[in-house]
């Protein structure tokens, strides 16, 4: 029985203490706490935000582009909270692309800002997350699409 519940304790705590192992699991660790704010932004919304543009002004590659893109997350923590928190944040975005699922594509670091961008592909999908952190807040954002798009995106910035 004792053996039986330190297990247990000991399973609780590591499951406490447990760092995201991907950025889904980041933002579902962090989406609900109300510390932070969690705007996400799915294929259907996308594709009703794209109905209200004028297209007429936007390159045809540009709207293809957006039609690939199938989501999009933001995650903040809010001004004025605990700096350690934000560290820890930022630690868990580090492992993630540490153990190989990210590679970062630029940082930029400026009088207490941080700013990081990663990208992550697969054989048809990739991913851009954009992590940016200064003294009084933090924001994670998260682009999902088709591979091509979102390349494309990052080809416009280098």
């Amino acid at each position: 029985m004792k053996r039986t519940v330190t297990i247990a304790a000991i399973c609780l705590i590591a499951l406490a203490t447990a760092q995201a192992r991907n950025i889904q699991d980041l933002f579902d660790k962090y989406g609900d706490d109300e510390r932070f704010t969690y705007v996400s932004v799915g294929r259907g919304a996308m594709n009703m935000v794209s109905g209200f543009i004028d297209f007429a002004t936007i390159p045809s590659e540009e709207k293809e582009m957006i039609s690939k893109i199938n989501g999009v997350k933001i995650l903040t923590l809010a001004s004025g909270t605990d700096e350690k928190l934000m560290n820890t944040i930022m630690s868990e975005v580090d492992k993630i692309v540490k153990d190989g699922q990210f590679e970062s594509l630029a940082e930029v670091r400026d009088k207490g800002e941080r700013v990081n961008v990663y990208m992550q592909t697969s054989k048809n999908t990739a991913e851009l997350l954009i992590a940016v952190k200064n003294k009084k807040e933090m924001s994670l954002i998260w682009f999902s699409g088709t591979k091509d798009a979102i390349e494309k995106q990052v080809e416009k910035y280098r």
